[in-house]
């Protein structure tokens, strides 16, 4: 399963690009994965949100992908 969230600069007030981009900068994504069935972690990761910042990262949408 895959989930876009799109992020289009034309649709943000004055200033709201700069405030997105310290967000990004300052904070982490905290995954935890969990089995459905025996409600037992499976583990967990944090994702720091500045390599979205990185010139080879597309910030056109921001992308989720579930199961196979």
């Amino acid at each position: 399963m895959q989930v876009r969230y799109p992020i289009d600069p034309a649709h943000m007030r004055p200033g709201e690009g700069r405030l997105f981009t310290k967000y990004l900068s300052q904070q982490s994504l905290h995954i935890d994965v969990w089995d459905g069935d025996s409600l037992l972690l499976i583990g967990s990761c944090i994702v720091e949100l500045k390599v979205q910042l990185l010139p080879s990262i597309n910030l056109s949408y921001v992308q989720e992908s579930w199961g196979n």
